[in-house]
């Protein structure tokens, strides 16, 4: 019938439409940093490390100064080389999100155990040594799976919870928190010689595309909550 044929088609297309960012500027965006990912990836590939690396190491350790510096181990505790903790808290993320706010959500929050996964198959595709090993043992360097992890938390974290704050003030306050994390977790990956600043540059680039990606399926999920409208909304040409 004519009408069901012309409710495919707009449901279709408004679907389309809230996969495509509404601003062109977040295209213009989301282009740039894929293309910026991809070069880097290139060149990680073929270097262990590159002479900026070595010089912004050396400005973060003269900053922050070469003691010991708590913060910068609990910002990387308990996923300090432990994977385990990595899952249970996505799992537990998830489960709490489903129960609490659905399925949509819960498929998202999940989405980040799947894309630190895939995270760790790239690394080995890579396989640039870390600071300090030799190039012929190869390694799991690029990007940084621990900066990679706090940038999806703390979007997932932004996007379902902080977000519906109500009130302004506290859901500023928690966007600091949310910022803060990624970058002190970046930071102290590289002042405790784990990663090269290129490895952690990598992880923001690659969590900010994966967000993005996020802010464009939300809509779409949310669209599915509609209930398909009765015929009586759609003239029917052919009456």
């Amino acid at each position: 019938m004519a009408w069901i044929r012309e409710h495919t088609i707009h449901r279709k297309t408004e679907i389309l439409q809230k996969l495509v960012p509404l601003k062109p500027w977040w295209l213009i965006v989301f282009i740039l940093l894929l293309t910026a990912m991809g070069v880097l990836s290139v060149f990680a590939y073929d270097r262990p490390f590159f002479l900026w690396d070595i010089t912004v190491s050396g400005w973060i350790k003269d900053l922050l100064g070469h003691g010991d510096i708590p913060l910068l181990n609990v910002v990387s505790w308990p996923w300090l080389g432990i994977k385990s903790v990595m899952v249970a808290t996505v799992l537990v993320a998830t489960t709490w999100a489903t129960w609490v706010l659905g399925w949509r959500v819960g498929l998202q929050v999940f989405s980040v155990l799947l894309i630190m996964g895939i995270n760790e198959g790239f690394k080995e595709i890579i396989d640039r040594p870390r600071p300090g090993e030799s190039e012929s043992t190869g390694g799991t360097s690029f990007p940084s799976g621990h900066a990679l992890y706090a940038v999806l938390l703390s979007g997932v974290a932004w996007f379902f919870v902080v977000l519906k704050i109500p009130k302004l003030r506290l859901r500023m306050s928690l966007l600091g928190i949310l910022i803060a994390w990624p970058i002190l977790t970046g930071l102290s990956r590289i002042y405790l010689e784990k990663h090269w600043p290129s490895d952690v540059l990598g992880s923001y680039i690659l969590g900010i595309l994966v967000l993005i990606v996020m802010k464009w399926t939300i809509p779409a999920l949310e669209r599915t909550r509609r209930p398909f409208p009765k015929p009586s909304t759609f003239e029917r040409k052919d009456s």
